[in-house]
Protein backbone atom coordinates (compact mmCIF):
# COMPACT_ATOMS: atom_id res chain seq x y z
CA UNK A 1 0.00 0.00 0.00
CA UNK A 2 1.00 4.11 -0.44
CA UNK A 3 1.48 5.66 2.58
CA UNK A 4 -0.77 8.20 3.24
CA UNK A 5 -0.54 11.89 5.59
CA UNK A 6 -3.44 13.01 7.36
CA UNK A 7 -3.61 16.72 8.72
CA UNK A 8 -5.90 18.40 11.29
CA UNK A 9 -5.86 21.98 12.87
CA UNK A 10 -7.35 22.27 15.46
CA UNK A 11 -8.23 25.01 18.17
CA UNK A 12 -9.92 23.87 21.72
CA UNK A 13 -11.02 20.46 20.48
CA UNK A 14 -10.66 18.30 23.04
CA UNK A 15 -13.99 17.27 22.72
CA UNK A 16 -13.94 15.75 18.99
CA UNK A 17 -10.16 15.02 18.80
CA UNK A 18 -9.71 11.25 19.72
CA UNK A 19 -12.54 10.70 17.44
CA UNK A 20 -10.95 12.22 14.39
CA UNK A 21 -7.45 10.28 14.95
CA UNK A 22 -8.97 7.44 15.98
CA UNK A 23 -10.94 6.37 12.95
CA UNK A 24 -7.72 8.17 10.96
CA UNK A 25 -5.49 5.71 12.40
CA UNK A 26 -7.39 2.95 10.24
CA UNK A 27 -5.56 4.52 6.80
CA UNK A 28 -3.07 7.08 7.84
CA UNK A 29 0.57 6.60 8.29
CA UNK A 30 1.20 9.61 9.93
CA UNK A 31 -1.24 12.50 11.61
CA UNK A 32 -0.33 15.65 11.93
CA UNK A 33 -1.90 18.15 14.12
CA UNK A 34 -1.25 21.42 13.43
CA UNK A 35 -2.67 23.39 16.70
CA UNK A 36 -3.08 27.32 17.28
CA UNK A 37 -2.50 27.15 20.75
CA UNK A 38 -5.55 25.30 22.83
CA UNK A 39 -5.95 25.94 25.94
CA UNK A 40 -7.89 22.45 26.65
CA UNK A 41 -6.11 18.96 26.65
CA UNK A 42 -6.18 19.04 22.62
CA UNK A 43 -2.74 18.79 22.22
CA UNK A 44 -2.38 15.81 24.97
CA UNK A 45 -5.17 14.14 24.13
CA UNK A 46 -3.44 14.00 20.09
CA UNK A 47 -0.03 13.47 21.38
CA UNK A 48 -1.20 10.47 23.20
CA UNK A 49 -3.23 8.60 20.58
CA UNK A 50 -0.12 8.96 18.82
CA UNK A 51 -0.46 11.90 16.45
CA UNK A 52 2.61 14.79 15.66
CA UNK A 53 1.50 17.74 17.39
CA UNK A 54 2.85 21.14 15.95
CA UNK A 55 1.91 24.76 17.19
CA UNK A 56 1.10 27.89 15.21
CA UNK A 57 -0.80 31.40 15.87
CA UNK A 58 -3.45 31.09 13.41
CA UNK A 59 -3.54 33.31 10.49
CA UNK A 60 -6.80 32.12 8.75
CA UNK A 61 -8.74 28.77 7.71
CA UNK A 62 -6.86 28.41 4.55
CA UNK A 63 -3.20 29.77 5.65
CA UNK A 64 -3.62 27.23 8.63
CA UNK A 65 -4.35 24.36 6.08
CA UNK A 66 -1.57 25.47 3.67
CA UNK A 67 0.90 25.29 6.87
CA UNK A 68 -0.37 22.05 7.84
CA UNK A 69 -0.01 20.46 4.23
CA UNK A 70 3.89 21.41 4.07
CA UNK A 71 4.41 19.58 7.72
CA UNK A 72 3.34 16.07 5.76
CA UNK A 73 5.99 14.07 4.80
CA UNK A 74 4.08 11.84 2.22
CA UNK A 75 2.71 12.53 -1.22
CA UNK A 76 -0.79 11.82 -0.69
CA UNK A 77 -2.83 13.98 2.47
CA UNK A 78 -5.94 13.82 3.33
CA UNK A 79 -7.51 16.84 5.17
CA UNK A 80 -10.23 16.79 8.42
CA UNK A 81 -11.62 19.30 10.28
CA UNK A 82 -11.41 17.82 13.93
CA UNK A 83 -14.80 17.32 14.40
CA UNK A 84 -14.90 14.43 11.68
CA UNK A 85 -14.07 10.91 11.25
CA UNK A 86 -14.01 8.40 8.61
CA UNK A 87 -16.76 5.94 8.43
CA UNK A 88 -16.15 2.27 7.96
CA UNK A 89 -17.54 2.49 3.85
CA UNK A 90 -14.82 5.37 3.61
CA UNK A 91 -12.22 3.80 5.15
CA UNK A 92 -12.54 0.72 2.60
CA UNK A 93 -12.60 2.85 0.06
CA UNK A 94 -9.29 4.88 0.92
CA UNK A 95 -7.71 1.47 1.84
CA UNK A 96 -8.76 0.54 -1.86
CA UNK A 97 -7.47 4.05 -3.05
CA UNK A 98 -4.21 3.16 -1.60
CA UNK A 99 -2.75 0.26 -3.08
CA UNK A 100 -2.11 2.34 -6.02
CA UNK A 101 -3.62 5.80 -6.08
CA UNK A 102 -4.58 5.97 -9.76
CA UNK A 103 -5.39 9.50 -9.33
CA UNK A 104 -3.93 12.80 -8.36
CA UNK A 105 -6.78 13.95 -6.35
CA UNK A 106 -9.83 12.01 -4.37
CA UNK A 107 -13.33 13.64 -3.41
CA UNK A 108 -15.37 12.16 -0.37
CA UNK A 109 -19.00 12.96 0.13
CA UNK A 110 -19.61 13.57 3.91
CA UNK A 111 -22.27 13.33 6.97
CA UNK A 112 -24.15 16.07 8.21
CA UNK A 113 -25.33 16.20 11.27
CA UNK A 114 -28.12 19.08 12.11
CA UNK A 115 -29.45 19.83 15.47
CA UNK A 116 -31.49 22.51 16.42
CA UNK A 117 -32.50 23.16 19.76
CA UNK A 118 -35.70 25.86 20.55
CA UNK A 119 -37.79 26.43 23.56
CA UNK A 120 -39.78 23.96 22.01
CA UNK A 121 -38.53 21.56 21.13
CA UNK A 122 -35.02 19.40 20.44
CA UNK A 123 -34.75 17.73 17.40
CA UNK A 124 -31.75 16.08 15.79
CA UNK A 125 -32.01 15.88 12.14
CA UNK A 126 -29.14 13.45 10.06
CA UNK A 127 -28.49 13.96 6.35
CA UNK A 128 -26.62 10.42 5.09
CA UNK A 129 -25.03 11.07 1.87
CA UNK A 130 -22.66 7.88 0.55
CA UNK A 131 -19.22 7.28 1.92
CA UNK A 132 -17.59 6.81 -1.13
CA UNK A 133 -14.22 7.90 -2.63
CA UNK A 134 -14.20 9.20 -6.28
CA UNK A 135 -11.38 10.53 -8.01
CA UNK A 136 -10.89 14.13 -8.69
CA UNK A 137 -8.63 14.11 -11.62
CA UNK A 138 -7.96 11.19 -14.62
CA UNK A 139 -3.95 10.38 -14.31
CA UNK A 140 -1.41 12.73 -16.31
CA UNK A 141 -3.93 15.79 -15.18
CA UNK A 142 -2.65 18.56 -13.13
Amino acid sequence: MKPLSAVIITLNEEANIGRCIDSLWYVADEIIILDSFSSDNTVSIAKELGAIVKQEMFTGYKEQKNRALKLTKYDYVLSLDADEALSPVLIAAILKAKRDFQFKAYSMNRYTIIVAVSSNMDCGILTEKSGSLTSGLQPGEE
